[in-house]
């Protein structure tokens, strides 16, 4: 609904054995880094990176956006021993 470009997989599908332009997948991978370290400097881990969970948003130089598969890491209180 708001990623009109559809998801990665589709995208690389439609190209049919064609390449991207180099600034395209150079920016494609620097967004896609940058969500990654957005999500975990949050301590979020994504549980399911892959271009399905892709989406591509907006205009011929589209923006990443990820699908949310991720876990909350939380670091818990050390227990001392109960002897």
């Amino acid at each position: 609904e708001h990623c009109d470009g559809g998801d990665l997989y589709s995208k690389i599908n439609r190209q049919r054995g064609r390449q991207f332009p180099e600034n395209v997948v150079l920016s494609y991978f620097a967004q896609i880094c940058r969500a990654v370290q957005y999500i975990h400097d949050r301590k979020i881990l994504h549980r399911d990176i892959k271009s399905q969970n892709i989406f591509l948003c907006g205009g011929p130089m589209h923006h990443v956006s990820l699908v949310a598969y991720y876990k909350v890491l939380t670091v818990l209180p050390h227990k001392q021993s109960l002897s």
